[in-house]
């Protein structure tokens, strides 16, 4: 997958931001969001609350 073909820019603030970071970052933030979109990679609310609990 290129970077060039998933990212499509939305404001000139976010099209700045993507224009400083490097090829690897992108590649990186790119793949994370495709992680993300499989429900088996997610962690419920619930249990990040319970992780957490200390500094809630």
């Amino acid at each position: 997958m290129k970077v060039e073909d998933k990212h499509s820019y939305g404001s000139a603030k976010e099209a700045k931001l993507w224009e400083r970071l490097t090829n690897q970052e992108r590649e990186e933030l790119l793949l994370a969001l495709e992680e993300s979109e499989d429900h088996k990679n997610l962690i419920s609310h619930d249990d990040m609350k319970k992780k957490h609990q200390k500094w809630l």
